[in-house]
């Protein structure tokens, strides 16, 4: 196993800890005694909402799928198989809805998702297709309660469920570091000024405090 194959695993366990052991959003931490007589190692609580279930029920999809959809885009990033050629291709794209007093989220996609975002967008790049998701369909999602289970009680808590999946980084480059180990380094930017696993400038790392919070 190479140097850089260990430090980038050991940076990706890091981001699944960060990912699944968030601290508790909106709660006033600075008096550690007034949170410990409310929360102990092993609660479990609500906190947020997001979309999970799958809608399946043929009335209810009929009476969603009658709304005038007014598409958003998503960050979906592709690329034609090498290093350095990811871009956002615009293929993701939602919209929420309240109805009968429910929050719902409307999803589709034109171009597969591949596992790694510098390959092509096919089937055969992706996992979308065999769990049954696929290009040019809508799905509708019900946003539901987050359960939040307390594993510390230094204000740690991990999500019950596992909700959503975001790479890594969006965009990666390759130089040869002209070593005699020949081996090549990895960068979150085209002038190779940051490491590719720099969780502080990850993509994961800007989507877990931005867009999911």
């Amino acid at each position: 196993m190479n140097k850089l194959f260990k430090k980038s695993l050991a940076v990706i366990i890091s981001v699944i800890m960060v990912f699944s052991a968030l601290p508790f959003w909106g709660i006033d931490f600075s008096d550690f005694s007034v949170w410990a007589a409310e929360y102990i190692t092993g609660d479990v609580f609500t906190l947020g909402s997001y979309p999970q279930s799958k809608v399946t029920d043929k009335n209810l999809l009929a009476e969603l799928n009658n709304y005038s959809i007014s598409w958003e885009n998503a960050d979906s990033f592709s690329g034609n198989g090498s290093i350095g050629s990811m871009s956002n291709d615009g293929s993701v794209k939602y919209f929420d809805v309240d109805h009968n007093g429910a929050k719902y989220r409307a999803v589709t996609f034109s171009d597969y998702r591949p596992e790694l975002t510098y390959r092509q967008s096919t089937d055969k790049n992706s996992y979308q297709d065999d769990n049954g998701y696929n290009t040019n369909t809508v799905y509708w999602f019900k946003y539901e309660p987050l359960k939040w289970r307390v594993i510390s009680n230094e204000g740690v808590a991990v999500c019950e469920t596992l909700v959503d999946a975001q790479a890594y980084a969006n965009k990666v480059y390759k130089i040869a570091n002209g070593t005699a180990v020949s081996e090549d380094d990895y960068y979150s930017n085209q002038s190779a000024t940051v490491y590719a696993n720099n969780y502080a400038d990850s993509t994961v790392g800007y989507w877990l405090n931005g867009g999911f919070i």
